[in-house]
């Protein structure tokens, strides 16, 4: 795989790695969390002191500009605190997780995958009021260009009353894979809980990049109990969909406990979108930084995604 190594590991293999590799790198970050949590319980008691002083009615306008300026200087120290470790956890947690899986990958913290590209995969067909995301990581994969990145996108509807209602439509990792020539269709796989919603947003909300074809007929199956397929060419995304394909998109969906993964095949791209409710590639303020679970989510999601190519042969079989 370009310079990574074989991905198919257990989880012994896995924690091998993160003992070898990782735990020495992240250990000396272990002093910096300390601070920044003590910093944090600083903020926590400022924040209590001045609202007490508030409510309790004192009238010294000395005492409250003291307590004030105590609030803002200890959430400035936080901040200041916060972002070091935070930076400082996730440039050793990207640079060696990306190394063992291929060296070609890159990560940009302040980068994300565009509005653009998002709305094109057909996945998310809902009006977007707010689009924001990090940690963009692109190179290539299996012979792909890829980018995936954290994306957090919502809806905003007014209230009555007054004010505004947010809505997520997506929070999770949204990932692309760009092959060099185009798919003959269009194909995406859908949640089965989420298909009849997807359908009648289909017919009647107002988006951008509506999705081309029908549902597919499916044998039964334990796929088809977890997902729905809609094509512009069944027969060709049937035979996309290898025993090999199934099984391990069935497998992921049991290993992430039932979160709702979604692909499509769109153009040149495969997308596919995972929501996930955790914070991505955030350090645990409250958990050592030499914690495995940290880091063992995340190495998964991006052993899937290289495995999903793997799986497809898509550069050897473009034209299904």
């Amino acid at each position: 795989m370009g310079g990574g190594r074989d991905m198919d590991l257990d989880a012994a293999q896995l924690k091998l790695l993160f003992e070898q590799k990782l735990k020495p790198k992240l250990a000396p970050l272990e002093s910096i969390r300390l601070a920044t949590l003590k910093k944090k319980k600083a903020l926590t008691v400022s924040v209590g002191a001045f609202f007490i002083a508030v409510l309790s009615g004192i009238n010294s306008t000395p005492l409250l500009l003291l307590l004030f300026a105590i609030l803002v200087y200890c959430i400035f120290a936080f901040k200041v605190s916060w972002d070091n470790y935070r930076g400082s956890y996730k440039q050793q947690i990207m640079a060696t997780l990306l190394g063992e899986i291929n060296k070609s990958l890159v990560w940009h913290k302040d980068k994300f995958i565009t509005q653009t590209e998002f709305e094109q995969s057909g996945l998310s067909p809902k009006k977007i009021d707010s689009y924001s995301g990090e940690d963009l990581i692109c190179g290539e994969l299996e012979g792909f260009k890829v980018a995936m990145s954290e994306l957090f996108v919502e809806q905003i509807t007014p209230r009555p009353e007054g004010g505004s209602l947010r809505t997520p439509i997506f929070t999770g990792l949204f990932f692309k894979a760009q092959n060099c020539t185009s798919f003959a269709h269009f194909s995406y796989i859908l949640p089965a809980e989420n298909a009849k919603q997807g359908i009648k947003e289909r017919l009647f909300a107002p988006f951008q990049s509506p999705r081309i074809g029908e549902k597919v007929a499916l044998p039964e199956s334990e796929f088809s109990q977890y997902f729905t397929v809609i094509s512009s060419a069944p027969a060709s995304v049937l035979q996309m969909l290898t025993p090999a394909l199934i099984n391990k998109l069935v497998d992921y969906r049991k290993q992430k406990q039932g979160i709702a993964i979604s692909l499509s095949f769109v153009e040149q791209n495969v997308y596919i979108a995972i929501p996930e409710g955790r914070d991505l590639f955030e350090p645990k303020l409250a958990l050592t930084v030499t914690d495995f679970e940290v880091i063992k989510g995340l190495f998964q999601d991006l052993v899937f995604f290289t495995g999903l190519l793997q799986e497809l042969g898509l550069n050897s079989n473009t034209r299904h």
